[in-house]
């Protein structure tokens, strides 16, 4: 696998980038009509928001419950449209409780 690709590079970085900031907007501009996000909570199972009424929902739910963020990049692989990113994201929420979450995410 070609390690980077600028292209798919800088649109997940802006992705990224936005996230980090609570810019739902931001985040939904990057992400075409067709757009799905997965999530690992709550387990056991994985949620799965499609569309452009669910997704940006998602991220408003979850901007508005958290009151600190911090999404860190480990890494990043490209190739053509695909983006693999492990990451480290950790939060406190309005209720000062905090958390960690480690996982990798597969964008196309």
């Amino acid at each position: 696998m070609q390690r980077t690709d600028p292209a798919t590079i800088g649109i997940v970085r802006r992705y990224n980038e936005s996230f980090n900031q609570g810019e739902v907007d931001g985040v939904m501009a990057v992400m075409t009509g067709d757009r799905v996000v997965e999530t690992p909570i709550p387990p056991p199972d994985q949620s799965r928001f499609q569309g452009q009424e669910a997704v940006p929902a998602l991220w408003q739910d979850f901007f508005r419950s958290t009151s600190s963020i911090a999404f860190a990049t480990e890494d990043m692989f490209a190739s053509g449209d695909r983006c693999l990113v492990p990451w480290l994201f950790t939060r406190v929420g309005q209720d000062g409780q905090s958390g960690r979450v480690r996982s990798v995410d597969y964008s196309k």
